[in-house]
This record gives structure tokens, C-alpha cells and sequence, in this order.
């Protein structure tokens, strides 16, 4: 009996001992999700499901450990928390989800496939919800482990490879030109990399450099005018928020004068992005194509105010006969205008609460964070927002909802105190 209980402890011991090796090896995976979503996020469309899928079964994987590990309960301890104090977020996300049930239910009128597409939209939508609360927890409870961080690592992945095929490629591995979802990657975690520029020490500020260069490079190449719009923006913003005091005024003038020399150094590539936007051909027909995607997409709705289906789009616009100027599109290019045919007005109106919470959460960061950082993170949530505007990737992509995560960690320092483990 007494080797028995002696065989036991030492067992019990040597799991202890395992624990701070395993739950490194845990931040490693954790790292290596959000580097693959960073990734997936700025390939096209096509070219996206891979990696996020390797990245989404990693961060799973990682969840199954933390919910049956014993040395994990300061996570779960966060999880609970953090789910108690916004739940009018997530309380917000699953009315949407029970929302979109109709339009799932409609979709099987127009066609089998769709449905099946229209239920994965929903299944994705809970993942998501997710996302945000086991990203929020690792924020909360790992304070030094940046995913930020980790999410630009991956966009920058792709950025080299791209600037790298681009001038030594004999044939594009991923095609720049027209590929809006680097573009919005780009500009949504553009702020968060200026932020680190300008924080960061001597030797830290040559590599953010070169990173800017890569980021800024890569967006123009993309041809996507509003991913042009929100650096512009954003931009004028941190050096306007950044002149005060010598060593912002100078990193600033820096930045300033490489944007001139990249813009001096793609000057053929400009002129013909320019030409082509002014030409009755290729660029009047995108911006003819997007309109009709808006305005068909309110069409729907008005003939089905409850909703179609996340997926179902497509086939409704060809069942009201409605006019695109090329072929039917997948979505409206617009999330707000694609969360309003999928999941009908209540869906929306859900959604838009999930927006505005998110929206008052990173306001409220003024108390805990810097007027840098704040900025910073306001840029993002507005990046995310305005980039809606043009892609439905606002809603379908984890950028947005992981970011969100990530401010819910940052903004509850009042609710859960939890060091690094």
C-alpha cells in the first residue's frame, strides 16, 4: 500500500514538474495560431482557408489543454470573468446567430448547398464568439504575451514573401494587384506597428523600420484605394499625435520622408494604378461593380427583411434577376450590407450592438492605457470599421474578431488581476 501511495506521489510530482515546460510549449502553439491566422488573412480569398483552418485547430487544440489541465485554472478563472463582465457582447452574438437560423431556413428553398454553406456561417459565427473570449483570457492572464504581436508577425510573413516574388519572381506565388485582403490587413494593424516604431528603443527601431517599409510597400502594390484611404489616415494621425517632443518630431520626420521615397520608387507602378482608375475600362467597371453589389444587396433585403442566409446572396440575386455588370458576386462587399441580407434587420441590429459595445470598450481604455497606445488602438477599431465599408471581411475573418478579443483583455484590468504564470 505504502509503495503504492509512494508511486503516486512521485507521479503527482513529476506532472508538477512538466507544468511550466507544457505550458510553455502551450504559449509556443498559442504563438503559431495566431501567426498562421495573421497569414491566412492576407491571402486571396481563394488561398485564405489553410492556414486560418491550421490556425483555428491550433488555438483549439490549446483550449482542450487549458479546460482539462490543473495548472491552467487562472484561465479559466479569466474566462469567467471576462464572459460575466462583457456579456452583453456575447449575449449580442448569439441572438445573431439564432437570428441567421431563419435565412438558413429560407436558403433551402434556393438551393441544398447554400444551406449547408448558410449553417457553417452560423457555426463560424459561435466560433468566433470564442475566438474573442479565449483571446481576451490569454491577454488578460499572459500580460507580457503581445498577440498583437503575433498577428502582425504573420501579415509581415506574407508582406516579404509578396515584395520578394514581386521584384525576383519569375511568376506570382500570390498575386499583389487587386488583393484586398492584405491591403485590409495592412491598414487595420498599421496603427499597432507605427506604435511600436515609435516606442520601441535604437536597436528595436531599425527592425520596425524595415517592417513599415515592407507593410507600406506591400498596400500600394495591393492596388485596394481603401486600404490607400486608411494609411493615409492613419498616418496623418500618429504623426499629428506624435510631434510632440523631439524624438517623436524626428521618428516622425523619418517616416515621412520613406513614404517619399517608396512613393518616388514605385512611380511607374503609381501612374499606372492612376491610369487605370481613370480609364472607362477596368478601374470605372470595380467601382461600377461594387455599387450595384451595394445597391442589389438592399434590394434583397427589402424583399426579405428577416434575411436570405450568409451564403445565399448569389443565388437570390440571380433568382430576382437583379443587374451586375460582371457576374454575380459571393457577398455585397460591404459587412454591414452582408450581415443585413444574411441575418435580416434583427440580425443587424444585433451586430451593431456587438460594434458599438467593442466600440465603448476601447474608449474606456483611456483609463488604463497611454494616450499612445490609446490611439493606437482606437486606429484599429476605426481601421476595422471603416474597412467594412468595402469587404465583408469585417464579419467573416477572425482579424476583426481576435482584435476585439484582444482589447477585451487589455480593457479589464479593473475586473481580473492576474500576473504571468
Amino acid at each position: 500500500m505504502n509503495t503504492i501511495v509512494s508511486e503516486g506521489e512521485k507521479l503527482i510530482v513529476n506532472i508538477h514538474a512538466l507544468q511550466p515546460r507544457l505550458q510553455l510549449i502551450v504559449k509556443w502553439i498559442i504563438a503559431s495560431g495566431y501567426v498562421l491566422l495573421g497569414i491566412g488573412m492576407t491571402l486571396p480569398i481563394s488561398s485564405q482557408a489553410l492556414p486560418v483552418f491550421f490556425g483555428m485547430l491550433l488555438l483549439s487544440l490549446v483550449v482542450v489543454i487549458i479546460h482539462m489541465g490543473m495548472g491552467y485554472r487562472h484561465v479559466r478563472a479569466a474566462e469567467h470573468a471576462l464572459l460575466l463582465h462583457d456579456r452583453l457582447f456575447y449575449i449580442s452574438g448569439m441572438l445573431l446567430t439564432i437570428s441567421g437560423m431563419f435565412g438558413f431556413l429560407v436558403s433551402f428553398y434556393f438551393d441544398v448547398d447554400f444551406a449547408a454553406r448558410n449553417l457553417g456561417a452560423l457555426f463560424r459565427v459561435v466560433f468566433f464568439l470564442g475566438l474573442v473570449l479565449f483571446t481576451a483570457a490569454i491577454t488578460r492572464v499572459y500580460e507580457r504575451y503581445d498577440i498583437a504581436t503575433w498577428l502582425v508577425f504573420g501579415v509581415v510573413l506574407a508582406c516579404f514573401l509578396n515584395v520578394l516574388d514581386f521584384f525576383f519572381g519569375n511568376s506570382t506565388t500570390i498575386s499583389l494587384a487587386g488583393q484586398n485582403p492584405l491591403g485590409i490587413s495592412i491598414s487595420v494593424l498599421l496603427p499597432l506597428v507605427l506604435m511600436y516604431f515609435y516606442d520601441a528603443s535604437k536597436a528595436k527601431k531599425i527592425v520596425w523600420l524595415v517592417i513599415l517599409i515592407l507593410m507600406l510597400v506591400s498596400a500600394l502594390l495591393t492596388w485596394s484605394k481603401a486600404a490607400w484611404i486608411n494609411v493615409l489616415v492613419v498616418s496623418l494621425v500618429v504623426f499629428l499625435s506624435r510631434l510632440r517632443g523631439r524624438k517623436g518630431f524626428v521618428a516622425s520626420v523619418v517616416v515621412l520622408l520613406l513614404s517619399l521615397a517608396i512613393a518616388f520608387q514605385f512611380q511607374g507602378e503609381i501612374s499606372k494604378i492612376y491610369q487605370t482608375e481613370l480609364s472607362a475600362s477596368e478601374g470605372s467597371s470595380s467601382n461600377e461593380m461594387r455599387m450595384a453589389q451595394i445597391k442589389n444587396g438592399v434590394e434583397i433585403f427589402s424583399e426579405y427583411p428577416l434575411g436570405v442566409g450568409n451564403a445565399t446572396y448569389p443565388a437570390v440575386a440571380e433568382y430576382l434577376g437583379l443587374y451586375f455588370p460582371q457576374s454575380i458576386p459571393p457577398d455585397p462587399h460591404n459587412a454591414y450590407i452582408q450581415v443585413l441580407v444574411g441575418f435580416g434587420m434583427q440580425g443587424f441590429l444585433c451586430y451593431l450592438l456587438i460594434l458599438a459595445y467593442v466600440a465603448y470598450r476601447v474608449i474606456w481604455l483611456r483609463r488604463v492605457m497611454s494616450m499612445n497606445e490609446w490611439v493606437a488602438a482606437f486606429l484599429v477599431i476605426f481601421s476595422l470599421y471603416f474597412q467594412g465599408l468595402f469587404s465583408g471581411e469585417l464579419f467573416t475573418q477572425p482579424l476583426a474578431w481576435v482584435l476585439f478579443g484582444y482589447y477585451f483583455g487589455k480593457s479589464s484590468a479593473k475586473v481580473l488581476r492576474v500576473g504571468d504564470r
